[in-house]
């Protein structure tokens, strides 16, 4: 009776697998948790997970980051980096061990992002990626330009209305891309690498996109895109962001403009420079005519006041100021009649030794059918075999009815 009784108030006694399950369960009720602390013990196995140890002064757990989750993180984990880590209470049931799952990872005190800029900054700097010996330099005088932005955004809009308004006339063609969020760098990458691979030889290519936050510019921050930069055969301006911000794409370019519109004013600036160039060209050329002129008239008109009777000699001076110009086109009309007699003479001689020339004239090429080898004599045939005759116009398929060798 007294054991029936207290029957309903006996201990339920756990399996030590039971107990750790119904503990993780109780950990995991509790959601998400925001932790600060130092890691220890990293490890990445070849799984791509992360393992490691997030301690205080006065304790520890351990953390788990599954690789979905890793992948995301835009800086590299390092031993004794203090970070903030969003994560799920959970235990390891196995060993009954409490650990910590983790979603999300930033660095304290410095940005995730930021963080991730000085990392690459730092190593393409050691792989002297931003070397001044390496920057190319920009076109005299670029003609044939590549730009890489957006299609519908006012970067592209502004930068023409720059040329057009400057009177600039270049060949400007637009590679398309998105200039920000997921895929952006991948396409920035595979512009400047397609801009380099065309058949049509491009003098300056311009990657461009308007200002915006760090998260916003952060394609051009990518290291693909760098790499791509860095591998591009044709010199290339960044022209990412206002004044105030850098990328990594303008580290590596081989020049930096402050903005998309101070680069389309920069290529207006350099045409400017070229044609101003040659106009001052002509002027001064045209000086230095006038001025040979005027000491050939001089020259003569001393010959006309010193001497009284050489009168051919003077004339023929004075002709020779007036022919100067005459005798530079003929010249050059000669040359060019002489250039065109010589490649005809050589066409005359190709096609006298053309083959086709002498089937011109009446004669024939015979072909064995079976070898397709010329027949150069009677004895090379037997009665009954296939021949090919070329005439200089059309052949014939023939029978060898008799060889005669003599």
């Amino acid at each position: 009776m007294p054991d029936q009784l207290f029957e309903g108030l006996k201990p339920r006694i756990y399996s030590v697998t039971e107990l750790n399950e119904e503990m993780r369960f109780r950990l995991e009720e509790r959601g998400e948790v925001w932790v600060r602390g130092e890691i220890s013990n990293l490890r990445i196995p070849a799984s791509g997970h992360t393992y490691f140890t997030l301690k205080d002064a006065l304790s520890q757990i351990r953390v788990v980051m599954f690789r979905a989750y890793r992948s995301q993180l835009r800086f590299e984990l390092a031993e004794g980096k203090e970070v903030l880590i969003l994560g799920r209470t959970s235990m390891y049931t196995p060993r009954g061990e409490y650990q910590l799952i983790g979603e999300y990872l930033e660095p304290l005190g410095l940005g995730a992002l930021a963080l991730a800029f000085e990392e690459l900054k730092r190593r393409l700097e050691f792989e002297r990626l931003f070397a001044p010996e390496r920057k190319r330099p920009l076109p005299l005088f670029p003609r044939r330009v590549g730009i890489i932005t957006s299609r519908t955004g006012a970067v592209i809009r502004d930068m023409l209305k720059v040329l057009k308004d400057r009177e600039i006339r270049l060949q400007i063609y637009l590679y398309p891309v998105r200039v920000q969020g997921p895929g952006a760098a991948p396409e920035i990458a595979r512009a400047l690498s397609e801009f380099n691979r065309l058949p049509l030889s491009l003098d300056l290519l311009i990657l461009a996109r308007g200002g915006g936050s760090l998260e916003d510019l952060w394609a051009f921050n990518e290291e693909e895109v760098a790499r791509a930069l860095a591998a591009s055969g044709i010199p290339v301006i960044s022209a990412v962001g206002h004044e105030v911000d850098y990328t990594i794409s303008d580290f590596v370019a081989d020049l930096r403009a402050p903005t998309p519109t101070a680069a389309a004013s920069l290529l207006a600036d350099r045409v400017t420079d070229f044609t101003d160039s040659l106009l001052d060209f002509e002027r001064r050329a045209g000086e230095e005519i006038r001025r040979r002129i005027e000491v050939e008239k001089k020259f003569c008109e001393g010959i006309i006041s010193g001497v009284r009777s050489p009168l051919p000699l003077i004339k023929e001076k004075c002709q020779r100021v007036d022919e100067f110009s005459e005798r530079l086109g003929r010249a050059m009309r000669n040359l060019l009649a002489s250039r065109r007699e010589q490649l005809a003479g050589v066409v005359r001689v190709f096609e006298s030794l053309s083959p086709f020339s002498v089937l011109e004239r009446g004669y024939a090429i015979a072909t064995r059918e079976e070898t397709r080898e010329v027949v150069y004599q009677a004895g090379q045939l037997r009665t009954g075999e296939k021949v090919g005759v070329r005439f200089a116009r059309g052949s014939a398929r023939c029978e060898v009815l008799e060889v005669k060798t003599k």
